[in-house]
């Protein structure tokens, strides 16, 4: 898959946090590194939750925010948070996790 098509794919997906992500989501698929954002984050989420409970997946305020976007699921939190962190990766930015305001 592409990063334009990634990017699309991404961009349909619910509750995708327009304005959190997607300008983080843009510029990496501008460089070509969304895919490698996008996988190394799902890689790193599906790690966390085999290496959980089957029952349980308990997850620390310090990485993830629940917020109005709870309805998503733990999941999809996590794994949005999880690629925030690595979209600034790609982008060989600082990971500014004091700034992280939570969802749109």
């Amino acid at each position: 898959m592409t990063d334009a098509e990634r990017l699309v794919t991404l961009r349909a997906w619910p509750g995708w946090p327009w304005q959190t992500l997607d300008p983080l989501a843009v510029e990496a698929a501008t460089r070509g590194r969304l895919v490698e954002a996008v996988d190394e984050a799902d890689r790193l989420v599906v790690e966390r939750m085999v290496s959980r409970s089957k029952s349980t997946l308990t997850i620390p305020a310090a990485e993830a925010t629940v917020s109005d976007f709870s309805y998503l699921g733990r999941r999809s939190i996590v794994f949005y948070k999880r690629l925030w962190v690595e979209l600034h990766r790609v982008l060989r930015r600082g990971v500014p996790l004091s700034e992280w305001e939570g969802w749109d």
